[in-house]
């Protein structure tokens, strides 16, 4: 118990950020990296996982997903989204049970 108490008042004594030891407020390490999909935001690193994905002519949402580091949903999601609009940069085609986007022939991403 006297251990405890003289690791209280050492731990008092020392500076808040050291104790916190890049952690927040329920324990866990705080991320160097980016966090969920706000990658998803950085168009320039989205752009060259679309590129990196592009070796065959096509990606897929899986290839996509270890290029971007995005989760199924939301590679999907932007994968979609790149194929609407008045200007799509893709076209997506279904084969089996997956689907393959391919750069429209007036895309930059060739």
């Amino acid at each position: 118990m006297a251990e405890t108490l003289n690791m209280r008042a050492l731990s008092s004594s020392l500076p808040r950020s050291f104790n916190e030891g890049g952690k927040n407020r329920e324990g866990y390490r705080k991320s160097q990296e980016q966090v969920g999909n706000s990658q998803m935001y950085d168009e320039k690193a989205m752009d060259e996982a679309l590129r990196r994905c592009m070796r065959l002519g096509y990606a897929t949402i899986p290839e996509f997903m270890i290029f971007s580091g995005l989760k199924r949903n939301s590679a999907k999601a932007y994968l979609d989204s790149l194929c609407k609009g008045e200007h799509p940069r893709l076209w997506k085609v279904r084969e089996s049970r997956r689907w393959l986007y391919f750069p429209k022939k007036n895309s930059t991403t060739e």
